[in-house]
């Protein structure tokens, strides 16, 4: 269960375009789950596959998905965590996530608040990301780190 979301499913389901504000193009696949979705934008031609999580929250929470972007199986994007460093307990962090255009998220990534991906980044199969990744870069690994700068033909 989602407090404040919804679960999507495929064809003959509520469509994302009617909750959340889209671009045109916008291809969705599978199941996919929202929270919060008056804080998620997504740009035109947009590929979403089965088993996303796009968790938005309040206050500061916002997802920004740029143009041409693809999110591949079971990414998710969580923009809300725990402050580690106070004491004592543990105070709500709320942050931002953007991607922008033409930026490819692999398969199991797991974007946390903060992530700010460039225009044309590849993001690798199960990386975790909670800081800014150059545009044109490829990035992977937990926790990420720039592997190479991506030449252009």
């Amino acid at each position: 269960m989602v407090r404040n979301g919804i679960t999507l499913c495929g064809k003959g389901h509520k469509d994302l375009s009617s909750i959340v504000d889209c671009g045109p193009g916008l291809i969705t696949e599978g199941v996919i789950e929202v929270s919060y979705p008056e804080h998620i934008k997504i740009g035109k031609k947009v590929i979403i596959h089965d088993g996303v999580q796009l968790l938005a929250s309040s206050k500061g929470g916002s997802i920004t998905i740029g143009d041409a972007v693809t999110l591949s199986h079971d990414v998710k994007l969580v923009t809300y965590g725990l402050d580690k460093t106070m004491l004592p307990g543990h105070k709500h962090v709320r942050k931002p996530i953007i991607i922008r255009k033409g930026a490819w998220i692999a398969m199991e990534a797991l974007l946390l608040g903060g992530a700010f991906i460039g225009q044309r980044a590849v993001i690798g199969a199960r990386s975790v990301v909670a800081k800014i990744i150059p545009q044109e870069t490829f990035a992977c690994g937990n926790p990420v780190k720039v592997k190479y700068k991506i030449k252009r033909e």
